[in-house]
């Protein structure tokens, strides 16, 4: 486990990485291969136990090289894991996947969990928005990042993350798109949090409103 240079998270935590989503713009395949010659889905149990080795209350991006919810993850890597969040229950431990779905074999999540879906198109963001209505968590979020299309909220969540295409063609999205969205998340009163590789004028750095009443953050 290590800092990163994300910029939402404190920690970036990878007990599992890989991933056959086979998008174009991942980072993570890329640096996969430099550092372990290939991109399949492996589990590390090595690294269960490092978030109880971080004394600090923190934010722990879990599985930043690959998608823990994937169809290929077995259930017994998920559940490990979550096992040590559960124990560092002083962090927060925040979920990212392409395939939400998997969010309804476990239905209720413990309150130091964050759960979000990263979308690419409008389909994506509803079938979501449907998901989260069927799972307990503290904070539901969603990442448009990159932002390729407009995309429109039709109901509310804790949190969304706005971000440009950084690879391998580097591209900005339409400011019509972000327009939309800071209309939409007004309208819904959800933080907004901008990316670095996004170009805009007063970015929006927002968290959770739960951050806010709470002195570890």
């Amino acid at each position: 486990m290590q800092k990163t240079k994300i910029e939402w998270t404190d920690y970036s935590w990878n007990p599992v990485i890989g991933c056959k989503h086979g998008c174009p713009f991942c980072y993570a395949r890329v640096i996969s291969f430099n550092i372990y010659g290939h991109f399949n889905p492996t589990f590390f149990e090595n690294r269960l136990n490092e978030p109880l080795k971080i004394q600090k209350p923190s934010k722990i991006f879990v599985v930043s090289m690959g998608d823990l919810f994937g169809d290929w993850v077995p259930s017994e890597w998920i559940n490990k894991v979550f096992n040590t969040c559960i124990k560092a229950e002083r962090h927060t431990f925040i979920f990212l996947t392409k395939n939400p779905k998997r969010y309804l074999e476990f239905k209720t999540f413990p309150n130091n969990f964050w759960i979000g879906t990263s979308i690419l198109k409008q389909s994506d963001l509803d079938n979501t928005l449907e998901i989260f209505k069927n799972i307990n968590a503290k904070v539901k979020f969603l990442s448009l990042e990159p932002l390729l299309t407009n995309l429109r909220l039709k109901e509310s969540v804790d949190w969304v993350i706005i971000g440009a295409c950084s690879d391998p063609m580097p591209k900005q999205p339409e400011k019509e798109w972000v327009i939309d969205l800071i209309e939409d998340c007004k309208k819904f009163n959800i933080p907004i949090f901008m990316k670095d590789n996004l170009i805009w004028d007063n970015k929006l750095i927002e968290f959770p409103k739960i951050i806010s009443q709470n002195s570890l953050f």
